[in-house]
């Protein structure tokens, strides 16, 4: 946290490149993961359709069609 904040504060770009990689050698050696991005799945539905039910996994939403209905 030091070198980030010390890193935000820093213009003097050869100063910035050393703090920089001293940051990336911490992570390489301390963070068991380091999540990149999270993406949000968004599911949309005529507000008509009964039987809908989201899917237990991330793979798709159609893995129930057979009791999805259009109520009138």
């Amino acid at each position: 946290d030091k070198i980030l904040e010390e890193l935000d504060k820093t213009v003097d770009v050869n100063k910035r490149k050393e703090l920089v990689q001293q940051a990336q050698e911490i992570f390489m050696t301390d963070i068991p993961e380091l999540v990149l991005f999270n993406s949000v799945g968004l599911t949309a539905m005529d507000e008509g359709l009964e039987g809908f039910e989201p899917s237990p996994t991330n793979i798709t939403n159609f893995w129930n069609t057979a009791a999805w209905y259009l109520k009138k």
